[in-house]
């Protein structure tokens, strides 16, 4: 179980520490704030471009690198802005899953990483050069269940969490286990009256329910946009996090933060052209531009400051 927290401290560094060049071009892909760390979002551009490999530059330094298969897999990447793991490296079976993970040196010598097995709905994740387990996965796609055991010190399969989704892929109920026992459970669901998803925190102690609260909930429009969010993370009740608003296209126009305000502009194919941003530094734009509807350069100013990212691509 150590083993695996440094695994997902890993993990957290290498999703949340990326170059403000790769940050930037996320942003022209339209993808929700929840998945813009992820590897996963280039796949679509990338497979419907024939795109081998992205550069992305700060300035004149090319400061990520990210080399594709044909199906739109990361099979190296490279940001500099990662203080830990700047260097990653994966490889994928003839099914498009993730079989390897290695994490490299500056000089591409192999540092560490992980290698996954699959067996039916179960996939298994070892430590590359070990044998021993750390984590499996049950997917029941039937049923849209995902169970998630841990191997401990002794040898044995402990239930870690099991989690519940909806015909839409998201989160109905999720069960989190400590020593066999349930200890919290998060319960969502859709207010039709409120026109607001909701989920409910639940905490329990020896099969005991100690105490339940709206944890958070997002008030959605005719779309399924999310047009607020409430959260009581850090307290008793929920409170307004944050309001969005959408054009006819279901494009974000305006996010309303309690430390900035975010609005966009967008032309007449839909492609992002601005970004404006107002917080405690000032006003910050960022405007596109496109080659082939694709990312070819984005200036970012901030009154006499200005910043270049530019995009180089390759194809199969």
């Amino acid at each position: 179980m150590k083993n695996y927290l440094v695994l997902l401290i890993l993990i957290s560094n290498l999703c949340f520490s990326q170059s403000e060049s790769r940050q930037n071009f996320v942003i022209t892909l339209g993808v929700p704030y929840s998945q813009r760390k992820s590897d996963e979002i280039f796949k679509e551009i990338v497979s419907d471009n024939s795109i081998k490999r992205i550069k992305f530059y700060q300035e004149k330094e090319i400061v990520t690198d990210l080399l594709f298969d044909e199906n739109g897999n990361i099979l190296k990447a490279m940001d500099k802005f990662n203080a830990i793991i700047s260097n990653r490296k994966f490889e994928f079976d003839n099914q498009g899953r993730l079989t390897k993970i290695s994490f490299l040196t500056d000089n591409g010598e192999f540092k560490d990483g992980y290698r996954y097995e699959y067996i039916g709905p179960y996939k298994t994740e070892y430590k590359i050069g070990d044998s021993i387990p750390i984590m499996r996965t049950i997917n029941l796609s039937e049923e849209n269940i995902t169970i998630v055991s841990n191997f401990n010190k002794n040898k044995e399969w402990k239930l870690s969490s099991v989690v519940f989704k909806n015909s839409e892929g998201k989160h109905d109920r999720e069960l989190l286990y400590n020593e066999e026992e349930v200890f919290k459970e998060y319960i969502s669901y859709y207010n039709l009256k409120k026109q607001e998803r909701i989920t409910k925190s639940i905490n329990y102690k020896n099969g005991i329910k100690l105490s339940e609260k709206d944890y958070s909930a997002f008030k959605v429009d005719k779309n399924g946009n999310s047009i607020a969010r409430y959260s009581a993370y850090s307290t008793d009740t929920l409170k307004l996090i944050s309001t969005h608003k959408f054009n006819k296209q279901n494009q974000i126009l305006e996010n309303d933060f309690p430390s900035n305000l975010e609005n966009f502009k967008y032309d007449k194919n839909g492609l992002i052209i601005s970004k404006t941003i107002k917080d405690r530094n000032g006003i910050t734009t960022l405007n596109f531009f496109y080659e082939n509807s694709l990312p070819k350069k984005i200036v970012k100013t901030n009154g006499d400051k200005e910043l270049i990212f530019k995009y180089e691509y390759e194809y199969y």
